[in-house]
């Protein structure tokens, strides 16, 4: 996939400020900008306690390999309910996240409408949750010349939604102000599954999670408070 936007080499070199809404985007994107990253290298991204188990008789013989999808899960009203990637996030996370996402990425294409687009979108499986991820040097920049132009313009696109009362009502705590990482998540599935269908060799594989090593408790970081700005 080609982006049709122009990014700005004026773009600096970290995102550090967008933490709050962008989280593992920003490390993504710092590696991106201020990593020596050779073609063949790989590069894997993975989050301070989940990482993906690759076995040896496969490591270095996939262009991609991704979290083993699993069936998409959400808490709907205190209950649990597997729905599919589009209706579980416009459930769950803010709805002009994934309508700017959606907007953007299929003018982007020009597939909105698409056979492959409904594929994607009503599957109740998605690739590389979490984004953990590791792959080829040459696809994490192709990915990262796609995605981060993207990802500036839907900011752009929802910023104006985080000044409403009804976005401060419904969605200003420390977990919905991630909307970005999510959505990072979804963009990341998208051209995962686009590469797949392509022919890049994508390799699914285990997550191991250690729940002990946590700098905080699960309650405590849904309790966060965040100053800074949306």
């Amino acid at each position: 996939m080609k982006e049709n936007i122009v990014f700005e080499t004026s773009k600096p070199d970290n995102i550090a400020e967008k933490n709050p809404n962008w989280c593992e985007m920003t490390t993504i994107y710092w590696a991106w900008k201020n990593g020596e990253i050779k073609d063949d290298d790989y590069v894997q991204h993975s989050h301070y306690r989940k990482f993906l188990d690759i076995p040896e008789e496969i490591d270095g013989k996939a262009d991609i390999y991704v979290a083993t999808p699993l069936l998409m899960g959400f808490n709907v009203s205190g209950r649990p309910s597997v729905l599919d990637i589009e209706k579980g996030t416009k459930i769950c996370h803010p709805l002009p996240s994934w309508n700017a996402m959606e907007d953007v990425l299929t003018r982007d294409i020009g597939w909105k409408g698409s056979i492959l687009w409904d594929d994607w979108r009503k599957s109740r499986q998605m690739f590389a949750p979490m984004n953990v991820w590791k792959m080829k040097g040459s696809l994490f920049k192709e990915y990262c010349e796609w995605a981060f132009p993207l990802a500036f313009e839907i900011d752009e696109k929802v910023r104006e939604s985080l000044k409403t009362e009804h976005w401060k009502k419904e969605y200003d705590t420390a977990y919905q102000r991630r909307w970005l990482s999510f959505i990072g998540e979804r963009m990341f599935s998208w051209w995962c599954f686009c590469q797949h269908l392509g022919g890049v060799k994508v390799a699914t594989v285990p997550v191991k999670v250690y729940e002990n090593f946590k700098p905080f408790t699960d309650q405590e970081e849904r309790g966060m408070k965040n100053d800074a700005k949306l």
